[in-house]
Formats: C-alpha cells, sequence, structure tokens
C-alpha cells in the first residue's frame, strides 16, 4: 500500500496535498515487523502516530502567525458566511481568527503531555468539527474534498488519545521500531521548520496559511487559439481589464481534481515555461504574472513576457502596490 501510494505521487505532484502526505506518513509505522502482533511493537506504532498527529497541529498553527492567514480566513469564511449567518456571526469569527493558530499549537503541547492530553484530545476534535460546520453544509459548502479527511482525524484523535495511559515514547524508540518512527520524526517534526524556503507547503502542513505563490497565464482573445483545448475551459475574465482573460492554476486544479494547486515554486515555473512554449500570434497581448496572493494587499501587476517566462530559473520578489498609495 505505501509503495503503491508512492508512485501515485510521483506521477503528479499536485497530488502531494497535506491529507495524502499524513496518510502517507501514517503508514510508515506499520512497516515494522510484527506490529500488529507483538504488544511492545505495537505501542511503537501507536506512539509514532501520535507524534504524526502532535506535529501536525503543531505545525498548522505556526504556519499561520503570518498575515496570509488573516486574509485567507477573511475571504474563505468571514465574507461567505456573512449573508447566511449574517453579520454578527461574521464579527465573531474575525474575532476569534488571531486565536486560531495559538489554539492548534496548544493543542498540540497539550496532546504531548499525560496533565493535557483530554484537554488536547477535546481542543483537537472540536477544531475538526469547527472546521466542518465552516465549510460544510451549514457553513460555505466549499473544500469537499477534506471533509471525510476531518471526520478521519477526529476520529483518530479519539483513537489515539482520549485516554491513553501513556505516550509511548520508550516504545517508539525502541529498537523494532526506531526505524519507521525516525523518518516521521524527521519529515513530520523537523522538516517543517525549513518551509517554505526550503522545504514544500503542503510537506510541511500549511493549511490555509495564505502563504502560497500564484501565478497566471494573462492572455487577449487573439492569444487563445495557441492555448491546448484543456486549458481553455478554465479562462476567466480578467479582474483588471475586461479584454484580457486569465487562466489561473488554482482554480484550474479546483475545478479539475477537486483540490488546490500547491503553488510551489518549482511547479509554478514548470508550468509557466511549458505555457510560454506555445505558439502565441505575433502581435498578441500575452504575459505571465506572480505574486503570493493572501500577503499582498493588491496585485502590482509585475508582468514577465513569455520569452522572460522560459528562461527564468527564480521569481523576483513581486511588486506590492498600496492601497494608500493609490
Amino acid at each position: 500500500g505505501l509503495a503503491l501510494a508512492v508512485v501515485i505521487a510521483l506521477q503528479d505532484q499536485v497530488r502531494w496535498q497535506p491529507w495524502f502526505y499524513l496518510y502517507l506518513l501514517g503508514l510508515v509505522p506499520f512497516l515494522v515487523p510484527g506490529a500488529d502482533a507483538e504488544r511492545p511493537r505495537q505501542e511503537g506504532v501507536l506512539a509514532t502516530l501520535r507524534f504524526l498527529l502532535a506535529a501536525m497541529y503543531f505545525w498548522s498553527g505556526f504556519h499561520k502567525l503570518g498575515p496570509g492567514f488573516a486574509r485567507v480566513h477573511e475571504r474563505a469564511f468571514e465574507n461567505p458566511l456573512r449573508e447566511s449567518w449574517g453579520e454578527t456571526a461574521a464579527e465573531v469569527l474575525g474575532s476569534v481568527q488571531p486565536a486560531v493558530p495559538w489554539i492548534e499549537m496548544l493543542t498540540a503541547v497539550l496532546l504531548l503531555v499525560p496533565i493535557g492530553r483530554t484537554v488536547g484530545a477535546i481542543l483537537a476534535v472540536g477544531t475538526h468539527l469547527w472546521v466542518l460546520l465552516l465549510i460544510g453544509p451549514a457553513g460555505t459548502r466549499s473544500n469537499e474534498v477534506v471533509w471525510p479527511w476531518n471526520l478521519a482525524m477526529a476520529a483518530l484523535v479519539l483513537v489515539l488519545f482520549w485516554r491513553a495511559p501513556a505516550f509511548g515514547w520508550r516504545a517508539m524508540f525502541a529498537a523494532g521500531s526506531r526505524f519507521a518512527a525516525v523518518p516521521v520524526v524527521v519529515l513530520a517534526g523537523i522538516m517543517p521548520a525549513f518551509s517554505p524556503e526550503h522545504w514544500d507547503r503542503y510537506l510541511s502542513f500549511h493549511l490555509y496559511s495564505g502563504q502560497n505563490q500564484r501565478l497566471m497565464l494573462v492572455l487577449d482573445q487573439d492569444a487563445v487559439v495557441a492555448l491546448p483545448p484543456r486549458y481553455r475551459a478554465y479562462l476567466v475574465p480578467s479582474k483588471v481589464d475586461d479584454r484580457l482573460l486569465e487562466l489561473r492554476l488554482k482554480d484550474w486544479t479546483y475545478k479539475e481534481l477537486r483540490v488546490p494547486f500547491p503553488g510551489e515554486e518549482r511547479m509554478n515555473l514548470k508550468i509557466g515555461r511549458d505555457l510560454a512554449a506555445l505558439p502565441f500570434p505575433a502581435g498578441a497581448n500575452v504575459f505571465f504574472y506572480f505574486d503570493y496572493e493572501f500577503q499582498m494587499q493588491e496585485r502590482g501587476w509585475d508582468r514577465f513576457t513569455p520569452a522572460e517566462m522560459r528562461e527564468m530559473k527564480r521569481f523576483p520578489a513581486p511588486r506590492q502596490k498600496l492601497r494608500e498609495a493609490q
């Protein structure tokens, strides 16, 4: 099962979603010989899974500390729910938002210590139920792909932590379990500290952190003929110039795969270069636009021509256009 999942992941990096990665790491402890038979090995498996979940909650909260999360929260939850839940509810959501990262990190710490484990489990389950309330049928009815994931995570928290007699640190690093526990500790506990510069965002549990890069292809009607038919269905009118159309990678993956685009630089560069190599007609208005959608107040509209895009090795820092400067 683990080998098949790795093969599937290597075929398409868009599949490197946080939930897929978490499930993948969750299979690693079961590679321990005798994990389904010997009690010490079973305790090692359970302890490794407990660490994996605690690490996810901690890094998910940590990566929300930047300004991007506030804008994601406003756009994804507060604004859409203002009409259905009312102005007061939207204001309450806005007032709760600054506490969310700290609640997640506190949840992780409580799950790791005996005295707070029950409270941590309650906070974790409550977090998943709260997310389901926001994005589920009673909320925005969005991001359906993570509905079952949140239910599964809430159930897993109860199985692993509720009235657990001990965390199982010693069993986790015992001779029989160590070779499976160490990679989980490194990948889930240490590597997220190097994100986003040196480790992928989704492999570091960036959940609504608002730190993803965004790349768009912007073009006029004359240039559409060069696009493969599979891309044309995802063109949308530009919000800045109604004579232009935009191909947004994030919208494309949502519509086609029902998952968000990871937004890593190497992915944006690869797709950008492929699009830049298309035979656009001479004289057509075609350019690429890059920014951090939720970390900037407005688009700066720095443009890259297809020729520049084909030669680009790294994206330059996007120019921020301040509202007060207009």
